[in-house]
């Protein structure tokens, strides 16, 4: 996955992440990723976006201490 491609929203109020890539990310992926950043990602949500013509994930995030 490539990282322009995702967005973390960690204020207290919004702590999700979303992101858009050209081939089917995998939940190890994702959580991998997260967690690089200090995050654990859960409630994961991956769909093909037609319209736009890529795939489209997200997940709620909480910090890792």
């Amino acid at each position: 996955m490539e990282d322009n491609c995702i967005e973390y929203r960690t204020q207290q109020h919004e702590m999700w992440v979303e992101g858009t890539c050209d081939d089917k990310p995998t939940l190890p992926e994702i959580m991998e990723h997260g967690a690089k950043n200090g995050f654990f990602v859960s409630d994961i949500e991956i769909w093909f976006d037609s319209m736009q013509g890529f795939w489209r994930f997200n997940g709620n995030l909480m910090r890792l201490s």
